[in-house]
Order: C-alpha cells, then sequence, then structure tokens
C-alpha cells in the first residue's frame, strides 16, 4: 500500500510540474460556473420540446401538471384548488405524464430518452 501510495504522490507532482497542467478541482468549478455554449443550447431546446409537448395536452391534464412541477402544489392542494376530487387530480396526473413521455421518446420530437 505504501508503495501505491508514494507512486501516486510522485504522479502527481510530476504532472503538477507540466506547464498545461490544470488540476481536475479547476477544470471541475470551471465547468460548474459557466456551463458551455452547448449545454445552454441543448437545455434551451430541450425546455422548448417540452413546453411544445405540455401544449399538446388536455386542459386539465396540463393545468394539473404545471400546478405540481412548476409550481409545487401537492395532490391535495391541486384538487383543492381546481374543485376535483384527489382521485382526480391524481388520474389526471398520471395520464397526462404517459402521454408527455410517449410524446417526447417519438425521434421526431427532437429529444430521445428525455
Amino acid at each position: 500500500m505504501s508503495i501505491v501510495h508514494h507512486r501516486a504522490i510522485d504522479k502527481l507532482r510530476s504532472h503538477a510540474n507540466m506547464p498545461n497542467f490544470v488540476p481536475l478541482d479547476v477544470v471541475q468549478q470551471r465547468e460548474s460556473d459557466a456551463p458551455g455554449t452547448w449545454a445552454q443550447v441543448w437545455s434551451s431546446l430541450s425546455g422548448d420540446v417540452v413546453r411544445g409537448a405540455l401544449e399538446q395536452l388536455p386542459a386539465e391534464q396540463k393545468k394539473s401538471i404545471e400546478l405540481a412541477f412548476f409550481s409545487g402544489y401537492t395532490h391535495v392542494e391541486i384538487a383543492g384548488l381546481m374543485g376535483v376530487p384527489l382521485g382526480t387530480v391524481k388520474g389526471r396526473m398520471r395520464i397526462g405524464l404517459q402521454k408527455l413521455k410517449s410524446m417526447l421518446d417519438r425521434p421526431e420530437a427532437g429529444v430521445t430518452g428525455a
């Protein structure tokens, strides 16, 4: 164990003296501070696809999903807001999420596996 430990330290020290060496923690910090252009583009495109899919849902399913996922309401709160039984809210959300999944799984949706 000591031999492996000392060789690992030697390897790290030899890399630290290289002119283009950047420690891993610095690279990770840079990536988390400013996402790359491609990450921003992908996020924007996938957001557009999800919004488009949501627009295709029936109004009650769309409203239930929006209240739960974007406004943070619980199922019970949504039932109170919409004036419907709790089971109705759960059913609408389940069916709506199933429809969203099938829409987003289609290749023409532009997002695969989302």
